[in-house]
């Protein structure tokens, strides 16, 4: 009976890392966060992308970006806003042309999903490689609560 349920467990793992789908765009440039007026400089690294860069557009602060990785075809990223002591998340689930639909979290148990809109930058930005976010099809509405988001 144990070993079924270990069984079940990883092969249902493995369905959802199966399901990330890999980039088929360039996603390198300045994205921004429209509801929170935050933006994130992505880089192409060769070996796919890291987030170099985050500044609030509010206030002019500088964000520190605490963690970027991108493994399996996914990107995600954490940034701290040292004057608030907010860390906030995020997680790439899709793109399309100049939207990049993301999952976001923060330390204060908030999340939701924001599309990031293309400021510059951007490699094929066009019609075609498009892939839609993760379990659905069209542009990911926000959601969530929280205090930033």
């Amino acid at each position: 009976m144990k070993y079924s349920r270990i069984l079940a467990c990883c092969a249902l793992l493995v369905m959802v890392v199966a399901a990330a789908p890999a980039l088929a765009q360039d996603i390198s440039g300045t994205w921004m966060d429209p509801e929170i007026q935050t933006i994130y400089e992505i880089q192409n690294t060769g070996n796919g992308y890291q987030v170099v860069f985050s500044q609030d557009l509010r206030d002019g602060e500088i964000c520190q970006v605490t963690e970027s990785t991108y493994v399996g075809g996914q990107l995600q990223w954490t940034i701290l806003i040292p004057s608030m002591g907010y860390y906030l998340s995020y997680k790439v689930t899709g793109s399309s042309g100049n939207q990049l639909y993301t999952e976001w979290w923060d330390n204060q148990g908030a999340s939701g999903t924001e599309v990031l809109s293309l400021q510059s930058g951007g490699g094929n930005v066009g019609d075609g490689g498009n892939v839609p976010p993760v379990g659905g099809g069209g542009a990911a509405p926000s959601t969530g609560g929280g205090n930033l988001k």
